[in-house]
């Protein structure tokens, strides 16, 4: 099984990922910096991390590379805190949204963002190439250095958005899937002068007993009851290392990231910003930011977000998984900032969840995965027909937006699948649109 995916690295443990594949990913890091250099290292909650954490350090150390130790952090903070430092690159132990099962490593940059797949297949040919012998490297540790300087940082960004407030009246309750991101999300509540909140999943254990990692609506059923029986305004939940956020509204309905996307975006307009989004976005936050900003469109991915926010200077960016970036803060997705974010809006105008997103425009969506052993040929098949009558986007899989409709299929970089999204503004229509572009796929699909 190739532990080198699309954007990290990762695997089952202990069959794929394992402590001598950690020690042999740390002397590849060296390699790739050339044998110098500094770097920020921590990890998630998993009951893994820690002896893969131990064993990376290690690899590094041994290839000459001076490391600065974290332990136990979310990954938004290691991106944060390799700008902070200085460093080469930053490193996480984690295996993110996926199951107790697995982990992983992701790497970033100097620069917050994460290594794309060119970086990542420089580090894969270093992993195979040859060790030579170094010098030792150095081992510090810079914990609470790192959280209070991600907390100021966190802060400032939104002090320059939110005008300071008292949130005495909103109450909320947290549920950090037993993940790190409790520890930097409690410091910020309570220097917000957030004091009402409640706390379920939110002791680090990477068992997941509470729930598995990923924020799904079928992983947060008791969040959803706990919030509507207990009267709060509003629950976050985060995966483990809290680079993904997902919320319920006081009603205790999941909120579709789609919706939360425009909601934030609406913070950012105020200058006729750039926001990028994903190319799977819905057509709601084109409609929502049309006239008021330049919204520019970047594969699927966070890496491929964080890298169109760059080189577009865009203020704001995100996905509608739960991906959300504020560009003056960390470009990198960040759980613990944008539950503050979120905090701070229902605390600015007063109303509840349910209602800021109401006023955002309503589109209903059907996705599909489609298993295809031809899936190239099918996209060429279908693009062959399409592009006759329509203006087709490429920018990842073949995408269709007109004011009646968004058509978006995709290949899948790593399995024999294609997604399909089909949304329009009329359940009917996009019931109809649906079996109209499934046909058109199963003429081609083997």
């Amino acid at each position: 099984m190739e532990i080198f995916k699309r954007y990290d690295v990762r695997g089952v443990y202990p069959e794929e990922i394992n402590e001598n594949i950690a020690e042999k990913l740390g002397k590849a890091l060296g390699k790739y910096l050339e044998n110098e250099g500094k770097i920020v290292v921590g990890q998630d909650s998993r009951t893994s991390s820690n002896v893969l954490y131990k064993a990376f350090i290690e690899g590094a150390v041994c290839s000459g590379i001076n490391v600065i130790e974290i332990g136990l952090t979310p990954t938004p903070l290691i991106a944060f805190a390799t700008k902070f430092f200085n460093a080469d690159a930053g490193v996480q132990v984690t295996a993110s949204h996926l199951t107790k099962e697995h982990n992983g490593f992701k790497f970033t940059r100097n620069d917050t963002t994460g290594f794309n797949n060119e970086q990542l297949d420089l580090l894969k040919k270093c992993f195979y190439a040859s060790d030579k012998k170094c010098r030792r490297g150095t081992i510090e540790w810079l914990r609470e250095e790192a959280y209070d300087a991600y907390v100021e940082s966190s802060l400032k960004s939104l002090t320059k958005r939110f005008k300071p407030r008292a949130f005495s009246d909103i109450s909320l309750i947290i549920d950090s899937g037993h993940g790190a991101g409790i520890l930097t999300t409690k410091r910020m509540m309570e220097c917000l002068g957030v004091r009402n909140v409640q706390k379920i999943n939110y002791s680090l254990d990477g068992s997941f007993p509470g729930r598995q990692s990923n924020p799904t609506k079928y992983n947060l059923a008791k969040l959803s009851r706990e919030v509507e029986y207990g009267n709060y305004d509003f629950g976050i939940a985060y995966d483990c290392d809290a680079d993904r956020l997902s919320v319920i509204d006081e009603n205790g309905n999941f909120v579709n990231g789609n919706r939360l996307f425009c909601l934030f975006a609406k913070e950012y307009l105020k200058n006729s910003p750039k926001i990028v989004a994903s190319i799977d976005t819905s057509n709601a936050l084109y409609d929502f930011v049309k006239g008021k900003a330049d919204l520019i469109y970047s594969k699927v991915g966070d890496i491929f977000v964080e890298e169109a926010i760059k080189k577009h200077n865009a203020e704001f960016g995100g996905e509608p998984n739960g991906h959300w970036i504020d560009a003056e803060h960390v470009i990198y997705p960040d759980a613990s900032f944008y539950a503050c974010f979120l905090t701070s809006i229902v605390e600015k105008y007063n109303m509840s969840v349910s209602s800021l997103v109401s006023e955002i425009p309503k589109y209903y969506s059907f996705s599909k995965t489609i298993t295809s052993w031809n899936k190239d040929e099918v996209m060429e098949k279908v693009k062959g027909i399409l592009e006759k009558d329509n203006k087709i986007d490429s920018t990842d899989g073949l995408r269709i937006a007109d004011d009646e409709h968004v058509f978006l299929l995709r290949k899948s970089g790593t399995e024999d699948i294609l997604r399909l999204f089909i949304e329009s503004k009329s359940k009917e229509k996009t019931f109809k649109i649906c079996n109209q572009y499934l046909n058109l796929i199963k003429r081609f699909n083997k």
